[in-house]
């Protein structure tokens, strides 16, 4: 069978994910328990949006499963308040956990450790001529800019469209050597005597001229973080030296959530929510320190080709519940899966 619904038994809830709607837009909330079928329904306050489809079930054992339900949430309200929705099959409710999620507003500046937030939905932090961005201002508390003085060098704000289907910047039209940098980026996580970060991307990616993607970087020593996109080795960061995390390569021209924390335990990466690639062992501690944060680089007169909607980065890896809610965050604000 391709359920485990039994004639007569109502629905029953162990779990609900997310916990917490932060976004407008397009979501899914999934019901994991036992008893459940496609016949079940979920109904949503008004409050919270409208449920657009039947529910998808996937089965995780003989017993229990999942069951999917897309939804349109609506804009979280000025103070949180607790949806209580319902779900039901054939008149029967749910037994179990209750059917509730929290709609509160939330952003990155919630997290201590946040030292860049650049979102280019937001025009506002954008400054640009004809399209060309002279520069793009983090929306943390730290309000770094991010400039580019030579017209040949800056990027385009890109309205619509393109992989992300939203507005973006985007680095490499035309095949040019483009880039943003801003000075005195500090970084003093430390983790037993190692850099301690945590970067996380909406983006699409191609080689453009080169085998990889350089998406951040400090230019010179203390190399505070680095984060780039291989055509072999997937997602690698800088720790002491270049050292990929052995996971699946990213899809080019598609539209991506990237996370890449970097620890005394090795580094981590992320693709779409899920973990994809880990390096237990770490190389030559690294010093943190303050210096500039390059986002684009040139390498032997090749290019970066990269698509950015937000990137996000922090001074320590975050905590799983910080990062549960920054990945659902992105992933409801971008629709990426």
């Amino acid at each position: 069978m391709s359920h485990n619904t039994a004639l007569g038994s109502p629905p029953h809830v162990t779990a609900i994910s997310p916990s917490s709607i932060i976004a407008a837009g397009a979501t899914t909330i999934t019901i994991t328990g036992g008893h459940l079928s496609p016949s079940c329904q979920l109904d949503i306050p008004a409050a919270l949006g409208t449920v657009t489809g039947p529910g998808v079930y996937t089965a995780t054992s003989s017993t229990v499963g999942e069951l999917a339900f897309p939804i349109t949430a609506l804009a979280p309200p000025g103070s949180p308040a607790t949806r209580v929705c319902t779900l039901s099959n054939g008149g029967m409710g749910s037994t179990g956990a209750a059917v509730s999620v929290l709609h509160q507003e939330w952003d990155p500046n919630l997290i201590g450790s946040l030292v860049v937030w650049l979102d280019a939905s937001d025009t506002s932090t954008i400054a640009e001529t004809g399209g060309l961005v002279n520069s793009w201002t983090d929306k943390s508390s730290n309000a770094h800019v991010f400039t580019q003085s030579y017209t040949a060098n800056k990027p385009t704000l890109v309205a619509s469209g393109g992989s992300l289907s939203a507005q973006h910047v985007r680095w490499g039209t035309g095949g040019g050597f483009h880039k943003l940098s801003a000075p005195s980026v500090g970084f003093t996580g430390n983790d037993g005597g190692y850099e301690a970060s945590h970067m996380l991307a909406v983006l699409s990616w191609d080689t453009g001229g080169t085998d990889y993607a350089v998406l951040m970087r400090s230019p010179v020593p203390p190399y505070v973080t680095a984060a780039i996109l291989h055509d072999t080795y997937g997602v690698a960061g800088y720790e002491g030296g270049w050292t990929n995390t052995d996971g699946a390569l990213v899809a080019k021209n598609t539209k991506v959530l990237i996370s890449l924390s970097v620890s005394s335990a090795g580094m981590t990466a992320r693709i779409n929510g899920a973990q994809d690639g880990l390096v237990d062992s770490t190389t030559t501690p690294v010093t943190s320190g303050t210096n500039t944060l390059e986002l684009g680089a040139q390498d032997a007169g090749k290019w970066t080709n990269l698509e950015i909607g937000e990137l996000i980065h922090c001074d320590q890896p975050l905590s799983a519940g910080d990062l549960s809610t920054l990945e659902s965050y992105l992933n409801q604000k971008w629709s990426i899966w």
